[in-house]
């Protein structure tokens, strides 16, 4: 239900925004365009002037992209009333010749087709794009948001220029209005929508430049959007490439109606059209190779297809080859079930060579609680962060925050606590709260914790070694057991820190550790060496499970924003013991070392 949910909101949104581009194009054309400019004309000039409507209110005067698609659905809708004449017409010849009603009805077969072969999550345990793990998917939800929310394309750490494919990030910005200003959920829609549109343009292309039949042009499009290249092209989320591919097969389309123009003012009128269009493909391509050369091999193999279809579909063709009816048809239907193998045949390879989708967990999308927090910087701390998809989604997720990360490699005990403070937080992937040791801190469910201040233990507070806290490190000890953890070879090295803010430290206390030797019977007490603070040593014997005090004064401590206080405990015998609980106190809990 939720995937047919998806499907009826992606489609009806796709339908409103190419609604919108139509009468746009529709509108503010005048009336004797309308033997040369087709429907699908009609609706690029419109997303033309949209963009151009973007570019002039962003870029001259910072104008928030939200109002500016409003202002100009708003603007579209008003003058389609004082033109009603005209969009009534031009509707009434629209359902007329069957052309609206067959466009739409294959644009919803495009969208399912790309739908299903795409399978994109459908709950919320995942969050909604399903790619390849191609940074450009990213940083275009990026632009979109940062243009709804500052009417700016100023942004940092992007993975190209934002001048190469400025039309794109407007285009899915007023897209994203339609999925509650959302441009992570209205990416793949989008996606789906440019695959539907090119599908319905090489059906109308065809028919139109090669005269093929309906089922034949239909053939073609289902071998070209099924295709490997094709769909490499789409699960690297090139939308400009994507978009660029209807735009160029106008073109062409328009060189075609060129030969039938009868007068030198409307060659005029579609040479004009065509560098419209041409300037409108180059703002989604401008200085990109790649997305160059993509088009150009896509759109070539649709003309050589479409070409190669027409010529063997001819009568004098066929003759040629199959010389009675029977034979011509047999001849027709050979290529008929070979186009549909061709269809199978590149869905099979997909399915079976293509890498897994990627898939980012839904949860991360709580760290959206935090845009509304008054600091200005976050630092990021990960653990796992596949291709770095993670940090640039936290970027998208806090459009207004300076983010920094600190690698996987770097331990958690080694994070910069002396920086941590309510306008500089470090957020910890997969790190409960209630190792931080102070009440400071935002859990995000799934994601990690936000500490706001530095790590620090409360005093006469119970701290079993079976858990992980920020501000105790230990080396020289096994993985955590329920129990706690046992030392491994002859001495264990143990730090404590301290925000001397929080917890008082600058006066006698002791430090209590909760040990268990698990002695054998009629075998003496194993010695402990204990090294502390400022060049401080004192032994002590452990014959069964209980405390053991070490003494600690303020110049033990080191440090400035945060104190630390280093610890080692050493094992003369060699033998193991079992670490269960740490306690700082102002008394004594057991044996005091001395």
């Amino acid at each position: 239900m939720n995937h047919v949910l998806n499907i009826a909101h992606g489609i009806g949104a796709a339908m409103a925004c190419a609604a919108c581009f139509y009468l746009a194009g529709l509108v503010l054309t005048p009336r004797r365009w309308d033997r040369l400019v087709a429907p699908a004309a009609n609706a690029i000039l419109g997303a033309a002037l949209y963009v151009l409507v973007c570019w002039v209110a962003i870029g001259a005067q910072n104008i928030r992209l939200t109002f500016v698609a409003l202002g100009f659905a708003g603007g579209v809708l008003i003058v389609a009333i004082v033109r009603m004449g005209r969009v009534g017409a031009a509707l009434k010849s629209g359902l007329a010749r069957g052309t609206l009603r067959s466009n739409v009805l294959l644009f919803v077969f495009f969208y399912v087709l790309i739908y299903a072969l795409t399978r994109p999550p459908a709950s919320d345990v995942f969050l909604p794009p399903a790619w390849s793990g191609d940074r450009d998917l990213l940083t275009h939800i990026r632009y979109a948001k940062h243009l709804l929310m500052f009417g700016s394309p100023d942004l940092d750490a992007a993975s190209f220029d934002y001048l190469r494919s400025p039309a794109v990030s407007h285009l899915l910005a007023g897209f994203s209005l339609a999925f509650d200003q959302d441009p992570l959920s209205a990416a793949m829609p989008a996606l789906f929508g440019l695959v539907a549109l090119i599908g319905v343009s090489i059906v109308s292309f065809c028919r139109s430049v090669f005269s093929l039949s309906m089922p034949t042009a239909i053939v073609i499009s289902c071998v070209v959007t099924t295709n490997p290249y094709f769909k490499h092209v789409a699960s690297e989320y090139q939308l400009q490439t994507l978009a660029a591919i209807p735009i160029l097969l106008c073109l062409l389309w328009l060189m075609v109606r060129i030969a039938a123009a009868s007068s030198k003012a409307e060659r005029a009128l579609v040479a004009t059209l065509m560098s419209s269009y041409a300037l409108f493909w180059w703002s989604f391509n401008h200085l990109d190779r790649t997305g160059a050369v993509n088009v150009t091999v896509i759109v070539f193999g649709i003309v050589l297809v479409g070409g190669a279809a027409h010529l063997v579909g001819r009568e004098d063709v066929l003759r040629r080859f199959a010389r009675t009816p029977s034979d011509r048809r047999l001849t027709v239907a050979a290529m008929s079930y070979a186009a549909i193998a061709l269809i199978v045949g590149n869905v099979a390879v997909q399915a079976s060579r293509e890498r897994a989708t990627l898939r980012m967990p839904g949860r991360w999308r709580g760290i959206e609680q935090l845009e509304k927090a008054h600091f200005g910087e976050i630092t990021l701390k990960i653990e796992h962060d596949p291709h770095g998809l993670l940090t640039a989604m936290t970027r998208y997720f806090l459009p207004d925050k300076k983010v920094h990360v600190i690698a996987p490699r770097v331990r958690v005990r080694d994070l910069p606590f002396e920086t941590i403070s309510h306008e500089s937080p470090i957020l910890i992937q997969n790190f409960g709260c209630e190792g931080v040791g102070h009440g400071d801190v935002i859990p995000i469910s799934g994601a990690g914790c936000v500490v706001f201040a530095p790590p620090a233990f409360e005093l006469d507070k119970r701290y079993p070694f079976n858990r992980t806290f920020l501000f105790l490190s230990v080396d020289g000890m096994t993985n955590r057991e329920p129990g706690g953890r046992w030392n491994i070879g002859r001495a264990v090295p143990l730090t404590l820190i301290v925000d001397p803010e929080r917890v008082r430290v600058d006066r006698d206390l002791y430090i209590n550790l909760f040990v268990n030797p698990f002695l054998p019977p009629d075998v003496k007490a194993q010695p402990l060496t204990l090294k502390w603070g400022s060049n401080r040593a004192g032994e002590t014997a452990v014959d069964a499970e209980g405390w053991v005090s070490i003494p600690i004064s303020a110049g033990d401590w080191s440090g400035n924003r945060v104190w630390r206080l280093p610890m080692t405990v050493g094992f003369p015998d060699g033998r193991t013991m079992l670490f269960h609980d740490l306690l700082v106190s102002e008394k004594t809990r057991g044996r005091v070392v001395q």
